[in-house]
């Protein structure tokens, strides 16, 4: 792998992980599940969760329901009793620094097999993931909507889709995907080069550094374990840009420790929040 700066983060990654036995390919495909994954579902991402071993065409897949990664169907079984939401995660990662349309093809190619209804034709590493799927269809009208999935291609090079000749070929693959009547709410896709996967890395690490102005604030008194600390008031806007990742997702693994991540817009709690932000005489009255 040409890339020096992914070459080591990967290296970190084996050592944290133990995993210096495997190949380097297999290390990549657990690298970029972690990257994709762990900072959006870090309480149920393991790599035994989503790793597909030796299938052709897909490295990893995540079945999501309620904000979980499930990987049984009797947990499948349980989360699904109520209403519930559900996403189809998949990815495929290669060490190389071109990127491979075949592969890409190969990839996509997988991922309709799998939404299709011919079980013989599934991998036999995708037979759990598969028959959870046939359980969240079955139970559909418990859906508060139909699922999302999104598929991920990660490589070490450099990619620019305005550039690239073949962006015709994977917005080909992503239409026919959404073109799968019944099934899918959205279809998201992503290339990750290397520069893309190494920001997601250090998301991981939650190394992440924003700018933001705070220019209303007083110093708190000294706390142990702290070199500082503030408090003070800063714009709705600002305070998005601190806790939204690099695609402007809610970056999920900053509230590790903190319950008020995001419960969804069916609570009480959250309903009156919603209300309160929609009130053009209450909004004020969000910060007390």
């Amino acid at each position: 792998m040409d890339n020096i700066i992914l070459t080591g983060m990967l290296k970190d990654f084996v050592t944290r992980h133990e995993l210096e036995e495997e190949t380097l390919d297999r290390q990549f495909e657990k690298f970029a599940n972690y990257c994709l994954l762990k900072t959006d579902y870090y309480d149920s991402f393991e790599f035994e969760k989503v790793g597909t071993g030796e299938c052709i065409g897909v490295d990893g897949v995540a079945v999501v329901i309620g904000g979980v990664i499930v990987n049984e169907l009797d947990d499948a079984s349980q989360f699904t009793k109520g209403q519930f939401e559900a996403k189809f995660v998949f990815s495929q990662a290669k060490t190389s620094a071109k990127f491979d349309l075949g592969d890409f093809l190969k990839f996509t190619s997988t991922v309709k097999v799998f939404f299709g209804t011919d079980e013989a034709a599934i991998p036999k590493e995708l037979i759990e993931a598969f028959s959870i799927k046939k359980l969240i269809y079955e139970r559909a009208s418990k859906l508060r909507q139909l699922p999302t999935i999104e598929i991920a291609y990660v490589y070490s090079g450099k990619f620019d889709l305005e550039k690239s000749r073949i962006a015709p070929n994977i917005e080909g693959e992503v239409a026919a995907l959404k073109a799968m009547p019944y099934l899918f709410s959205d279809v998201v896709w992503y290339v990750h080069d290397g520069d893309s996967i190494a920001r997601l890395y250090r998301e991981t690490q939650n190394d992440i550094q924003k700018e933001i102005s705070f220019q209303r604030h007083v110093a708190l008194p000294p706390i142990t374990g702290a070199r500082a600390a503030y408090l003070g008031v800063v714009k709705c806007e600002d305070y998005v840009k601190l806790i939204q990742k690099e695609n402007g997702e809610l970056n999920k693994g900053l509230f590790f420790e903190n319950v008020r991540d995001f419960l969804g817009d069916i609570n009480p709690v959250n309903e009156d929040i919603a209300q309160t932000i929609r009130n053009p005489d209450e909004r004020d009255r969000l910060p007390y």
